[in-house]
């Protein structure tokens, strides 16, 4: 439960912003994007040599993901509620999970 809802009525309204099977298909590259991006960062103390590496990954992941609102024609969930971007994740996984 995140603050009146329950997580499966968020990510029932997720799922509901991400009908076009582009958008869908640019999420479900996207978000493993981002997410390995992120503590590759933490890398960089360690490595510094490899900041193309989690750039690279974190700004194609966040294009693929604009450009597939773009062509659905709906606006990102996290404009109007900020809880969205912790909800992207769970929905890949429960996307992934249906599929197979």
């Amino acid at each position: 439960m995140i603050g009146d809802k329950p997580t499966e009525e968020w990510l029932d309204a997720y799922e509901e912003s991400h009908s076009h099977p582009f958008n869908r298909c640019c999420h479900v590259i996207g978000i493993p994007m981002l997410t390995i991006a992120l503590p590759l960062f933490l890398l960089l103390f360690f490595y510094p040599g490899i900041w193309w590496l989690p750039v690279s990954l974190y700004v194609g992941g966040w294009a693929l993901l604009l450009i597939g609102h773009a062509v659905e024609g709906k606006r990102p969930d996290f404009v109007k509620d900020w809880r969205f971007l912790l909800f992207g994740l769970a929905w890949w996984f429960r996307t992934v999970r249906r599929r197979s």
